[in-house]
């Protein structure tokens, strides 16, 4: 194991020693940005010829410097990032089959632990099978048989088992340590993994849980709206009628308005034609005999100015209940009116 552990040195040495030079060479590239000078622009004969390095592991790298270039330099648009979606792909296949290297190396590291495991275990039954010998000399007290030099040699010999014995136990002892702290941490990363995996499960259903409710708020508001622009239209609506309701108050009052000044002057029409009545009956009932138009409208004269004598000659032949008209018998036929009835 230790003789293992020596070995592996100079490969973790040189592995220091090669990040290192990956890591000066690429401050050197960030300082004197001559890397970053030498890449060319992006075009799609560039893109294709780039996608056949990223898919080759000795290319691989300096591919995916030129596509780190690019996006550093907002190379890539809404009309070329299909052509850089698919390069990202092929970094994420060349990462897949890292992923794969990696567990090819696990096992290989897994089966070489187990061939040591079971070297360990031979070599630990041999050394108890030498043991043996040395317990069967004790048993039968045959050290007196041996020389002084022999039984020190002999002791060595035994004192060397016993240790290999213990350096093999303690590495195999220190591996399961290793091992079980190991599992211990897997655990603890699978115990972490779970966790984050319903607390994200729990936040995706408060997500939906909050769209949802954002949702119907939503529908809400958009239903308020619905509802005031309703209520804005019906109010204007009853505006309207409010104003066409006045306005036709407004013409009634106005035709009562009118209309009262007719009734009033159609009063005064029928009073005042009453009063010329009343006056022709009186004037008639003193001449029994009749009186022709002429002189009614000279005896009203005197008390209603009355311009033309037809005017009397209507009034008398609208009320034939109460005048009556009679041709007198003779040359001249003249008209006369008689009061037949008073009012």
């Amino acid at each position: 194991m230790e003789k293992r552990a020596r070995e592996g040195s100079p490969t973790d040495e040189s592995m220091e020693n090669q990040i290192e030079a990956n890591s000066h060479e690429s401050d050197f590239s960030a300082e004197g940005h001559h890397v970053y000078d030498s890449v060319p622009r992006y075009s799609e004969q560039e893109a294709e010829a780039l996608g056949k390095k990223l898919v080759n592991k000795e290319t691989f790298r300096e591919a995916l410097h030129i596509l780190i270039t690019w996006l550093e330099r907002r190379e890539c648009n809404e009309r070329n990032s299909a052509h850089f979606y698919f390069l990202i792909q092929l970094c994420w296949n060349h990462a897949e089959k890292l992923q794969t290297e990696q567990k090819e190396y696990l096992k290989e590291i897994e089966r070489t632990d187990k061939n040591l495991w079971n070297k360990n275990c031979s070599i630990q039954l041999q050394l108890n099978e030498i043991e043996e010998v040395f317990k069967a000399v004790e048993r039968q007290n045959l050290w007196d048989n041996f020389t002084q030099n022999q039984l020190e040699k002999m002791q060595e010999i035994i004192s060397d088992s016993l240790n290999l014995k213990q350096n093999i136990l303690k590495d195999y002892v220190g591996s399961a340590v290793e091992e079980k702290e190991s599992n211990d941490m897997c655990t603890e990363v699978l115990h972490a993994e779970n966790n984050a995996h319903k607390l994200q499960t729990k936040l995706g259903s408060l997500t939906y849980e909050l769209n949802t409710v954002y949702q119907k708020m939503e529908e809400m508001k958009a239903k308020c709206k619905e509802n005031e622009n309703e209520i804005l239209k019906l109010r204007s609506e009853l505006e309207k009628k409010k104003r066409l309701q006045g306005k036709t108050n407004s013409i009634v009052d106005g035709d009562n308005q009118q209309k009262k000044p007719v009734a009033d002057v159609a009063c005064q029409s029928n009073t005042d034609e009453m009063h010329i009545v009343s006056l022709i009956s009186v004037f008639l009932f003193d001449h029994p005999d009749g009186v022709n138009v002429d002189c009614i409208h000279s005896h009203l004269n005197k008390y209603i100015p009355i311009t033309h004598a037809i005017d009397i000659e209507n009034l008398l032949r609208k009320y034939p209940k109460i005048f009556k008209e009679s041709v007198s018998i003779g040359d001249t036929q003249e008209k006369k009116w008689t009061c037949i009835s008073f009012i």
